[in-house]
């Protein structure tokens, strides 16, 4: 399963306001108040309510040998959109990149990313607006979200990791499960050898900012906090068994696995891994786990690929030529024509694929 953006957000985070959110819980846990989306962050409308429907559906042109994970779509007298598949997380080997994405960000006049996750992590003002989402306000702390035996297992794995600031495993108790989850999956790449300080999306961030290319949040910190902040305990704790039930053997094929099917480029390959791994999945899953499964995919891919498929159409209304980098998966169908190339070929945009 591909890693989304907010995962990354409180690794970058823990050097900057770990801190912080501690003497926030102790101090201020009632004081603050529900915050605005920082400007360029949206609410995202259900995939039913704001499908559009078009007459001539559009189609994609594949070339005779795929080389990247990026798609071209343009608009006749409007702009140019390069579609990049990102991988959150990465190794150092993998930044020789293939020259038709490295053209293509050069021919670019701004790069458009999910977040911009470096801006973010040099903002206090930023981390204490995500300090809402990322612990528990009401009073409450872990244990009284998941059951007994589970915590014992997550102290278990916390008291493991070496990156936690000088924080007791305790005083983790007063982050949100979502948080916990990512600190332990975050461990997990980091000890097979990824980082996500290596990812796509962070390398042509930094490459924009070294340039002072302008950049794009098509969503926000905020927005990506509060929709996992907004899961039910059940699926926090669906999400927590999955990780401690993976071994370092299976993160570390699962992760190589996934760095092979980007390094190809090729759709085909990609639809087809993230089928097995779907599958491979869903074979250890009781009923109910499979509907909490199918409910946190639906929303952190088919709901939101809908806003990114819709901020590519307000950017091909403008006159540039933009270098747009969101998690591979978004692309791809999780559902029928659900994924963001099957969203604009509805809406009738002939996409290139390279």
């Amino acid at each position: 399963m591909l890693i989304s953006f907010f995962h990354k957000v409180v690794k970058v985070s823990k050097k900057v306001a770990l801190a912080y959110l501690i003497l926030f819980l102790l101090i201020v846990t009632t004081v603050l108040t529900v915050l605005l989306l920082p400007r360029g962050g949206t609410e995202q409308q259900p995939a039913s309510e704001a499908i559009k429907k078009v007459v001539q559906p559009g189609k994609v042109i594949y070339p005779e040998q795929e080389q990247v994970l990026m798609w071209e779509v343009s608009k006749p007298n409007g702009g140019k959109v390069y579609l990049v598949g990102s991988i959150h997380v990465g190794r150092e080997s993998m930044h020789s990149l293939n020259s038709l994405l490295t053209d293509a960000f050069d021919e670019s006049d701004k790069l458009a990313v999910e977040c911009d996750t470096i801006a973010i992590k040099n903002d206090d003002v930023a981390m204490l607006r995500l300090a809402r989402y990322m612990v528990y306000t009401d009073g409450t702390t872990l244990k009284d979200h998941i059951p007994a035996d589970l915590l014992k297992k997550v102290d278990e794995r916390l008291a493991t990791m070496s990156d936690m600031e000088g924080l007791t495993v305790e005083q983790m108790h007063t982050f949100d499960a979502t948080v916990i989850s990512d600190m332990i999956r975050l461990d997990m790449a980091a000890k097979v050898g990824y980082d996500t300080d290596l990812g796509i999306d962070e390398h042509f961030l930094q490459l924009a900012k070294d340039r002072g290319m302008p950049i794009i949040e098509i969503e926000s910190a905020v927005f990506q906090a509060k929709l996992f902040k907004k899961f039910s305990d059940e699926i926090k704790e669906f999400e927590l068994r999955s990780l401690l039930d993976m071994s370092l053997d299976d993160a570390r094929r699962e992760l190589n696995e996934m760095m092979e099917v980007w390094v190809s480029g090729d759709t085909k390959k990609f639809n087809d891994w993230q089928s097995e791994v779907n599958d491979r999945d869903l074979k250890k899953m009781t009923d109910r786990e499979k509907e909490l499964w199918h409910e946190y995919q639906t929303k952190i891919l088919t709901d939101r690929n809908v806003g990114m498929a819709d901020k590519i159409e307000e950017l091909l209304n403008n006159k540039k030529t933009y270098f747009y980098v969101v998690g591979a998966a978004h692309y791809f169908d999780y559902s029928e024509g659900d994924g963001i190339i099957s969203l604009l070929v509805q809406r009738g945009y002939t996409i290139k694929k390279y």
